[in-house]
């Protein structure tokens, strides 16, 4: 019976330890998939800001377009933004 019980207490702790290892893996995968999602937000975020930008600046000179410069400096971040926050997310 002691030889039963000592190893079935050797599962039971085998067990809790595993048990342990992946609820800290389960935390870690939660965190990870909020860091995502915030780099995601933030991108997006950047992206509409600079789109709203030459929205605006389009809607100032409503006879002119703004000079070439300007839509490209206010694309390029809106662009780059997109595509860190999908790289971002498919990690």
């Amino acid at each position: 019976m002691d030889k039963d019980n000592l190893e079935l207490q050797k599962r039971q702790l085998e067990l809790a330890e595993k048990a342990v290892e992946l609820g800290i893996k389960q935390r870690k995968a939660k965190e990870d998939l909020r860091d995502r999602q915030t780099a995601r937000r933030k991108g997006v975020f950047w992206s509409a800001s600079c789109f709203m930008l030459i929205v605006w600046s389009c809607y100032q000179h409503p006879n002119s377009l703004p000079p070439l410069s300007v839509l490209i400096n206010a694309a390029i971040p809106a662009v780059s933004g997109l595509k860190r926050a999908v790289k971002e997310t498919d990690k």
